[in-house]
């Protein structure tokens, strides 16, 4: 993650990806979060292959960052399909949602594909 984005590598399709983030507290008392589901209201289909409205999901999900600490997010991306995919993940600090940190999460599915070029070189594409 770099500041709020969280980019994943290129994944073969029907593979999946695993980025990890660390959430830090600096302060005197826990602070809890939440990565709320994303709701099917909001233009999102379910995946057939895996149950889920996103290709994203993550765990712990919800929990606590001790004081002077860090709790690790693991994020899951599901490459289901070869195209880009882009969301705003929210988490919220001590159940109040105007005090959400907003992760911009890319990432995409890819077929890899092999050629023999000139001088017999193998060549991606």
């Amino acid at each position: 993650a770099r500041g709020s984005r969280l980019y994943f590598p290129p994944t073969v399709k029907g593979d999946f990806a695993f980025q990890t983030i660390a959430l830090r507290n600096d302060g005197d008392t826990a602070v809890g979060f939440e990565f709320p589901a994303k709701a099917l209201g909001s233009g999102l289909e379910v995946d057939e292959n895996t149950g889920y409205a996103s290709p994203f999901s993550c765990h712990p999900s919800k929990g606590a960052v001790p004081p002077r600490s860090f709790t690790l997010v693991t994020f899951r991306f599901d490459a289901t399909d070869t195209e880009p995919h882009r969301e705003q993940m929210h988490c919220v600090l001590n159940g109040l949602p105007e005090r959400a940190i907003t992760l911009d999460v890319r990432a995409r599915g890819h077929v890899p594909r092999v050629t023999v070029g000139d001088g017999n070189a193998f060549v991606f594409t």
